[in-house]
């Protein structure tokens, strides 16, 4: 059926090309529109306008359509394209937009409880304070985090929040510290992308048979498989900040001084975990940068990160 189709446009594309004036030398000229306004008389050439270029002129080609459909058809998979971008957006921007309500939620609930303390009243903030929150919380982010929210991987209690599969003897823990922000409560920024990070390992866990753990010993997330850790991941706010922790765990490569003070030192205390838990797989996040590293253990409390792939993510 479609031979037949073909067919019929090349003979109504001959047609009309045959009927079409042709100037009397030269070649036709090209209009505004980009089509030509006749017929080519010179020998053949690669830019001569042939009934295939006519056709193309007629009915301009778009990725993945026949040549021959008409204009009417793909302007209705244009609206179809059109409106499925529309739905993308929207996947992300509703819940990205049920955070922000969740968000003042919290605000306000943190606003009352520390103001019953009677230490200082804290009264809701404006809207230059939600702002400024929400400028420093993407849209995707904040989609992420209204996801685990709605799948149960982060469970609400008021200001403050648990996780799904957490340990009785871990949380809650505080979106928000009892100091002031912008006129506001100090948000605890790192939490906001450790938690939509163990909203996404959750389900990375689920595909690979994987057990997450939030918070395993001085790491932020850890994926075991059985007795073993696949998987550790510390995550920071800022990029600048991730970049500065890797180059200082990579400076205890060489050896490990398991006895050394570590307080205060947060690259010293991720080089002793990785030695004392011996991970395969070491990845940094944060925002709009992941660092991911195979991790080689040459000798008694040695280890080295090599740049890699991680096969599970």
């Amino acid at each position: 059926m479609l031979h037949a189709v073909v067919g019929r446009c090349d003979s109504q594309v001959s047609d009309m090309a045959a009927r079409l004036p042709r100037p009397a030398g030269g070649r036709g000229r090209r209009a505004p529109n980009g089509r030509y306004s006749g017929i080519d008389t010179e020998p053949p050439r690669a830019s001569r306008l042939t009934e295939r270029g006519l056709m193309r002129s007629l009915w301009p080609r778009r990725s993945g359509f026949s040549r021959c459909r008409r204009s009417s058809y793909c302007g209705e998979n244009a609206r179809i394209e059109r409106s499925g971008q529309k739905n993308e957006e929207i996947a992300i921007t509703a819940p990205a937009t049920d955070f922000d309500n969740q968000l003042r939620e919290w605000i306000r609930a943190a606003c009352r409880d520390w103001s019953a303390r009677g230490l200082r009243t804290w009264s809701e903030p404006g809207p230059d304070y939600y702002a400024a929150v929400i400028q420093r919380l993407p849209l995707g982010l904040r989609a992420l985090l209204m996801s685990g929210l709605a799948e149960g991987f982060v469970i609400s209690h008021g200001w403050r929040f648990t996780l799904k599969d957490l340990a009785p003897t871990k949380g809650p823990y505080r979106w928000f510290s009892e100091r002031e922000w912008q006129g506001g409560p100090h948000p605890n920024w790192e939490y906001f992308i450790q938690v939509a990070e163990f909203v996404r390992f959750h389900r990375v866990a689920a595909a690979h048979d994987f057990h997450l753990i939030f918070e395993d010993d001085f790491m932020d997330l850890a994926l075991y498989q059985g007795e073993s850790l696949e998987i550790c991941v510390e995550v920071k706010e800022r990029a600048a900040q991730l970049r500065r922790l890797i180059a200082g765990i990579r400076q205890h490569e060489g050896g490990v001084d398991m006895a050394a003070e570590d307080r205060g030192h947060d690259a010293l205390r991720k080089a002793k975990y990785i030695v004392k838990h011996r991970p395969r797989y070491f990845c940094g996040v944060a925002l709009g940068i992941r660092m991911e590293y195979r991790v080689d253990y040459p000798r008694d409390r040695a280890f080295q990160l090599a740049e890699d792939c991680i096969p599970a993510l």
